[in-house]
């Protein structure tokens, strides 16, 4: 059975108990919890709670969403107790009900004209419920190292009031907070620790980002403390190569000029400039890199490349000797080293070859030199151009025989 139990606590504050595992957020009446305003759709959200798990579902891409001060970009994201969720001008703070498929809400109004609640709790005129006092901070950091924030949170309001504490202005996933949830007497305080890690990805951009501590509650609506402050990220430089492509390549004579194409991955979380340059062991290739269509540049070249990109380097290699006539080909080996001037980082070394093809190789030689010997055979053999029978006087009389002498003329070739 659905159950819906409402208990208004003021005009901006409600807490509403659901015995159901999933709940409709919009201004539609037909919603659960129903919130107005310029930025609420008529169905705008939903929860669900499954396995004592909160999901958050945005119905429609239009549907702005903020979740513990970061503007939600994905349709659907996980949700813990006592996130601090923004729909148009109202809060909602989520929690497990008594039952396993149970909800418990608190929706409070940002913003909200607090001066009926301010009298009621006896706030006089310049105090605030929350105060929050920022004792230490280490605002320059490292990726992998943690920025601390220590804080103290006061209850200055006259009731026994819950406290939710935020991050604003970086990655949730960076953020841990101890606690980020409790409870305060009147006038009690409590120490926050506020840890922030970068993570050694290329996304984890360095300089200066704007942070921002949030700190509320749903039993002072309208109170909520702010604390600007700042860390900066230092930039780490790393970077990886692929291999040339092609590796080993065959550069004829007719074609002069081969090409290869090295990969090389910013992995660094900065805009990073490299230095690339090409040598082979007997300086016998001209390397030309292809920094852009309408820049090439000799042997060394120094490119830039944004956090995270990989750049496709052409690399233009000319062997400085095209020779007609040759036995064999011409292999020139070479290595391309790429580093990032002035920082301590190892160079990164890769090795290719290339082959120069003659016009005329071995083989070609060879079945040139055997057509010029099977030429001349033919030509200079000895033939028979005539054939005759001698009569008269040169006939022999041998007896009874009579031969007749056989002539043969006989020439070196078809020109003498």
């Amino acid at each position: 059975m659905l159950e819906k139990i409402t208990q208004q606590i003021s005009e901006s504050v409600q807490e509403l108990d659901f015995d159901q595992s999933v709940v409709n957020i919009g201004s539609n009446l037909d919603n659960d919890i129903v919130i107005t305003g310029d930025n609420v759709l008529p169905f705008h959200a939903m929860v669900i709670l499954q396995e004592k798990k909160f999901q958050l579902v945005s119905l429609t891409p239009d549907a702005e969403i903020w979740l513990n001060g970061s503007l939600l970009e994905d349709s659907s994201v996980s949700l813990t107790e006592n996130h601090l969720l923004e729909i148009g001008e109202h809060t909602l703070f989520f929690q497990q009900f008594a039952s396993s498929t149970g909800m418990h809400v608190i929706v409070s109004q940002i913003g909200a004209d607090v001066t009926s609640l301010t009298s009621r709790f006896a706030m006089g005129e310049g105090e605030k419920a929350i105060l929050v006092n920022i004792l230490s901070q280490q605002a320059d950091v490292n990726v992998e190292q943690r920025a601390v924030f220590e804080l103290e949170v006061v209850n200055a309001g006259p009731i026994v009031a819950s406290f939710f504490v935020s991050i604003k202005g970086v990655p949730q996933d960076w953020v841990k907070i101890k606690p980020d949830v409790f409870n305060l007497n009147e006038g009690q305080r409590a120490m926050v620790s506020v840890s922030i890690t970068p993570p050694r990805i290329f996304t984890s951009t360095a300089g200066i980002y704007d942070v921002n501590i949030i700190v509320s509650s749903p039993n002072y609506p309208g109170y909520r403390v702010e604390t600007p402050s700042e860390m900066i990220v230092q930039p780490y430089y790393e970077f990886a190569l692929g291999n040339l492509s092609p590796k080993r390549q065959r550069i004829s004579w007719r074609k002069r000029t081969g090409v290869s194409n090295l990969p090389i991955t910013n992995r660094g979380n900065n805009t990073t400039d490299f230095s690339v340059t090409s040598v082979d062991d007997e300086n016998g290739c001209s390397f030309d890199f292809r920094v852009s269509d309408e820049v090439q540049l000799n042997r060394q070249a120094t490119l830039s490349i944004p956090a995270g990109e990989t750049l496709d380097l052409p690399i233009e290699i000319t062997p400085l000797k095209h020779p007609m006539f040759a036995l064999r080909s011409k292999r020139y080996h070479y290595t391309t080293t790429v580093t990032i001037p002035q920082q301590v980082t190892s160079p990164q070394i890769i090795s290719a070859s290339v082959v120069s093809r003659p016009l005329f190789g071995w083989w070609s030689i060879m079945l040139g030199v055997l057509a010029v010997l099977v030429g001349l055979f033919i030509l200079l053999q000895p033939r028979i151009f005539s054939f005759q029978v001698a009569t008269g006087k040169d006939v022999i009389e041998l007896g009874d025989n009579k031969i007749g002498m056989v002539g043969f003329a006989f020439r070196d070739s078809a020109w003498n």
